[in-house]
């Protein structure tokens, strides 16, 4: 909300720094390591592994391969 960092302020809890350090933020909500960290490794493998991340991959794997190969016959 503030644009400040959240960091684990309470036992594995974490919450905006500026709430708990200055209260100049207005976001009150805590939220335990755990599912924080189960939450952004689910993001992380959904777009590791969708269909369109492994086309842009290839793609993008295709592309350099073709950069590297005119690079050497010129």
């Amino acid at each position: 909300m503030c644009g400040a960092n959240c960091a684990i302020v309470v036992n594995d809890r974490y919450r905006c720094t500026s709430y708990f350090r200055k209260g100049t933020c207005t976001n009150r909500w805590t939220i335990r390591r755990v599912d924080l960290e189960r939450r952004a490794l689910q993001d992380i493998s959904k777009r590791l592994v969708s269909a369109e991340a492994v086309k842009t991959a290839v793609a993008a794997y295709i592309e350099q391969i073709n950069a590297s190969t005119r690079e050497h016959r010129a």
